[in-house]
């Protein structure tokens, strides 16, 4: 069995020529986050699946919004499980991209808490993990165990600029409703959380990719990110903070592609996604908070970014059908209101 894996990253045209080819070599092909969040989950998750099955999988990483386009471009062709967060999903489900499942072979479904069992609905898509996105934020600054709100993001007075997302990352969506709550606005109308933004002017720093070595250098004062990047360290100046508010829910969910050939060994490697096993690794070796009801959370110890399941209800979290249905006009004001100012 090959032991080497393929990470795919590139443009949508360059994925639908190569996956042609690529796939081929390979029992299944899975979508999914890139760089060391893709090292760690095949080291940990997927060579596992792979010595046990005798099958090669391999795995076409990158960020999230890169890999719903490819998806969207290519119609699904040469990938046979993705793996997004909720509301990207949904808009993979919207345009027929993702196949039902066939629960006679998702058995251990039945093992999650409700919320992650069919978070769409129609029986298609699975819930692995529930993350959030909080405050990491510089402790030369602000000292250990500082406590923040979701506006802090648009002070003026910070040593450092303060880090914001580009519209295009998992949780920016979120965001941008949280700081519009904050301004008078909410879901249906988000022009005031981007009228925040802009109004911080040069003191925002926008990112595309990870931000902590900006923040480790107190270049950045603080950032937004989801809490399982922020790792204490000793003599590292970076901690993590759920502000005030609340810290922004992101489900990650599991789906097969629709027309994959392999679906048999897709919906094989859902449901051994959802193992007892497998999602106490996730716990334990990843730092991600399981769905399953059978995890027992004091195999870790308990750190200012941990999230249980008990803590989830401290989450925001707003329907995904209608972020999914609004995303692309949010682009398009946020490109007009931030970006071009």
């Amino acid at each position: 069995m090959a032991q080497n894996k393929a990470f795919i990253i590139g443009t949508a045209i360059a994925v639908a020529a190569s996956f042609s080819t690529v796939a081929q070599a390979a029992d299944l092909t899975i979508s999914l986050w890139g760089g060391g969040y893709a090292e760690d989950f095949t080291k940990n998750l997927i060579v596992p699946f792979e010595e046990a099955n005798n099958v090669d999988i391999v795995v076409d990483g990158g960020r999230s919004s890169e890999r719903l386009s490819k998806l969207i471009a290519t119609t699904g062709r040469g990938v046979d499980v993705v793996f997004l967060s909720d509301f990207q999903m949904y808009e993979a489900y919207q345009r027929g991209l993702i196949a039902d499942l066939n629960l006679e072979n998702v058995p251990n479904r039945e093992n999650l808490h409700d919320f992650a069992k069919d978070p769409m609905g129609g029986d298609t898509c699975p819930a692995f993990v529930v993350l959030g996105a909080g405050i990491a934020y510089n402790t030369d600054e602000f000292g250990e165990g500082a406590e923040f709100s979701w506006t802090d993001l648009l002070r003026k007075d910070l040593k450092g600029k303060a880090g914001y997302p580009d519209i295009g990352i998992s949780y920016a969506p979120m965001l941008a409703i949280k700081l519009a709550e904050l301004n008078g606005g909410g879901i249906d109308n988000i022009a005031p959380g981007f009228e925040a933004v802009k109004s911080a002017g040069d003191s925002v720093q926008f990112f595309q990719n990870g931000n902590l070595e900006t923040v480790v250098r107190g270049d950045v004062s603080m950032a937004p990110e989801l809490n399982i990047f922020v790792r204490k360290e000793e003599g590292i100046p970076m901690d993590f903070a759920w502000p005030k508010e609340g810290g922004l829910g992101i489900l990650n969910l599991m789906c097969v592609v629709n027309g994959s050939p392999n679906v048999e060994l897709a919906e094989k490697f859902i449901n051994y996604m959802m193992s007892d096993e497998v999602q106490t690794k996730l716990l334990v070796e990843q730092g991600e908070t399981p769905v399953s009801k059978n995890v027992d959370f004091s195999a870790v110890t308990i750190s200012s970014n941990s999230l249980s399941i008990d803590d989830v209800d401290k989450l925001n979290f707003w329907d995904m059908k209608t972020v999914a249905d609004k995303k692309s006009d949010w682009v398009q004001l946020w490109q007009e209101t931030v970006i071009a100012n």
